[in-house]
């Protein structure tokens, strides 16, 4: 329980009490579900994949910890999913499937953006590059997540009306 209240701290507080804020709006405005989704699932991520890779007292390894992280997401899909309605939902896997996931990873720990990524293979942008056998470029990266926010931007809007 120490390490999670030394991880719990600064920005990973602040996207934590984000995703919190944004879910409870949810209850009443479904719209800020989708970004509650974000925030709560990279917080989750952060100190999951924190603790793997910094610590020696858990024996979990990755493999186990991405089955771990990618049920927590079915989880909180679901939930989106039954509170709001399918096009909710698929606005928050369009926020994760394009990377905007992995960019607030970034924020949350003060990490400086990597200028080629080759571990977003699963996105749109990502596949092409993964059979090109490149690493896909920053810029790339920031395009698709842009896109991606746009898109829904675009449905809620249409939802909202």
């Amino acid at each position: 329980m120490k390490t999670i209240f030394n991880v719990l701290k600064g920005r990973t507080l602040i996207v934590l009490l984000a995703g919190i804020v944004l879910g409870i709006a949810g209850i009443k405005f479904h719209f800020c579900l989708p970004f509650a989704f974000v925030c709560i699932f990279t917080v989750f991520d952060y100190i999951g994949y924190c603790n793997i890779m910094h610590s020696n007292q858990y024996s979990i390894d990755i493999p186990a910890y991405r089955i771990i992280e990618n049920m927590f997401m079915y989880i909180l899909i679901i939930l989106v999913l039954s509170m709001a309605g399918w096009l909710i939902a698929l606005c928050a896997v369009i926020l994760w499937i394009t990377g905007n996931e992995d960019l607030l990873y970034y924020y949350v720990g003060n990490d400086k953006l990597d200028k080629e990524w080759t571990w977003l293979s699963w996105t749109p942008f990502g596949l092409i590059y993964y059979i090109k056998s490149k690493p896909m470029p920053l810029a790339v990266v920031l395009i698709q997540a842009f896109l991606g926010l746009l898109a829904v931007i675009i449905i809620l809007t249409g939802i909202i009306k």
